[in-house]
């Protein structure tokens, strides 16, 4: 209990802390999870089929992301 009330009280993370929090900011993610594969935003739970048709993509255009993009964060349903 010492050491998590210690690390609790420390701030030798806040500047990277601050950092994340602007990034999520910036990148429009509200919450968790929220996923970026090279520039490409994968906001929530979503099925290892997402992953693979961003990361299929990304490979056949040889890594060139598009600005990011924002995929749903609901799955379709169907």
């Amino acid at each position: 209990m010492a050491k998590f009330k210690s690390d609790w009280k420390s701030t030798k993370f806040d500047a990277q802390i601050q950092k994340d929090l602007e990034f999520a900011e910036k990148s429009g993610s509200g919450g968790t999870p929220a996923f970026f594969i090279n520039g490409v935003a994968l906001k929530g739970a979503r099925p290892i089929e997402s992953f693979k048709e961003i990361i299929d993509k990304l490979l056949e255009t040889k890594g060139a992301a598009p600005a990011p993009v924002a995929v749903e964060t609901q799955p379709k349903q169907g």
